[in-house]
């Protein structure tokens, strides 16, 4: 859980409509491929702004083309 201030640029409150975009810097940890081929990344939210879920965890399986890497 994190303030929506840091993960979106638009002001959400209760009464919006979700699921919304967000964004939240990482750390990408390694790449590969799936039993489907498509490549995927282990990230780290750790680094830069110290995000972590609710249990702790900080390091997360996504899609590669989940990932903007600009």
């Amino acid at each position: 859980m994190e303030k929506c201030a840091v993960i979106s640029p638009g002001g959400l409150c209760n009464d919006s409509t979700y699921p919304q975009s967000g964004a939240i810097g990482c750390h990408i940890v390694f790449t590969g491929l799936d039993d489907n081929g498509r490549e995927f990344a282990v990230v780290d939210t750790e680094q830069p702004w110290g995000i972590n879920a609710v249990n702790g965890d900080t390091r997360f399986e996504v899609f590669a083309d989940q990932i903007d890497r600009s």
